[in-house]
């Protein structure tokens, strides 16, 4: 498992161990926390991480979306809809599933365009097209050399 990362921040899991017996799970000797060396524990970890795993990839890939447009972001669209709910509202039925996104065309893949240029003609540029900054105005430039050059 990963270590802890800030897009792993949301997830939370919880684990309930329940038994007739007390002595049988897998507290330490003054019940404040697990001991780590009963087979009751080691089975209950394995559980967890494999049940932590497709939470992993699901968060992972709602990372790699915030590189994405805002209509591109399909995992963080449904995060946002899902209702709260508590944890003991929960019935848990089968494993993890994330949402999938729309079947439909794939958006045209892009790549980056970068070159230099003296710094005070691009802040002139900058100036003139009102843009934002360095990366708004070479949008705006390459989408009027396209427009001229190859567009309809």
């Amino acid at each position: 498992m990963p270590k802890f990362h800030g897009q792993f921040a949301r997830f939370r899991g919880y684990v309930f161990l329940d038994a007739t017996d007390a002595s049988l799970l897998p507290w330490n000797t003054t019940k404040t926390g697990v001991d780590i060396d009963t087979d009751v524990w080691r089975n209950t970890y394995l559980s967890m991480r494999l049940a932590m795993r497709p939470v992993i990839d699901f968060l992972n890939k709602v990372a790699d979306e915030q590189e994405r447009s805002e209509a591109d972001q399909f995992l963080t669209k449904a995060m946002s809809q899902a209702p709260m709910q508590t944890v003991k509202s929960i019935i848990r039925v089968g494993g993890f599933a994330s949402p999938q996104p729309p079947k439909g065309p794939k958006p045209p893949p892009k790549t980056y365009v970068q070159f230099s240029r003296l710094k005070a003609e691009v802040e002139e540029l900058r100036e003139f097209y009102s843009a934002q900054s360095n990366s708004e105005l070479g949008g705006m430039l390459f989408d009027e050399s396209y427009e001229q050059n190859c567009g309809n």
